[in-house]
């Protein structure tokens, strides 16, 4: 193993045992045997929280990475995205207050919870588990694929392209100093 990968492994050793350290410290004064408090924090995450985790859910590595990406190759239907994150925030703002007003009042989790309680079939929310597993992992996938698109060269830009306008840029800035 070379020495670089062996630092590698090294540090994300260590922000795994820390993370898993601060894991453990969190639970101090909690309710550990209650599925609400690990699943959703007790229900008593705060609006600015609650705000920058539905923020990072949106603008995730396909928004930032894999749009661009598609955009590069494929230009202007991209502009799909912003309609559809339009219609999504519209929606959420919608239908988000009464499913967590719904889920609240039930003592429910997660969208299999909600199926199975609402139907009376937990073989029903069984199956929304599966399908939302299996309908997530293009998902999964397409950010796999956005996230490498922007680091290649386009084939008429030449391999070392940003190489040389960096070293050009580089040489006018000690040019001007």
């Amino acid at each position: 193993m070379s020495s670089n990968a062996a630092v590698s492994i090294g540090m994300f050793g260590v922000f795994m045992i820390g993370t898993i350290v601060l894991g453990l410290l969190s639970l101090r004064g909690r309710d550990r045997a209650n599925l609400a408090e690990w699943s959703v924090g007790g229900r008593s995450l705060g609006v600015v929280l609650i705000f920058v985790l539905m923020a990072g859910e949106t603008y995730t590595s396909f928004s930032y990475l894999g749009a661009a990406g598609w955009s590069y190759d494929y230009g202007m239907p991209v502009f799909y995205l912003p309609a559809y994150l339009a219609i999504g925030f519209a929606v959420g703002y919608i239908i988000g207050p009464v499913l967590w007003h719904y889920a609240h009042r039930n003592n429910l989790h997660n969208i299999t919870d909600i199926t199975s309680f609402r139907f009376d079939s937990p073989w029903f929310g069984a199956a929304v588990a599966i399908l939302t597993t299996v309908f997530l992992l293009p998902y999964i996938q397409l950010h796999g694929k956005g996230s490498n698109r922007p680091q290649r060269p386009h084939p008429t830009s030449g391999r070392y392209a940003g190489v040389r306008v960096g070293a050009a840029a580089r040489a006018a800035s000690r040019q001007s100093a």
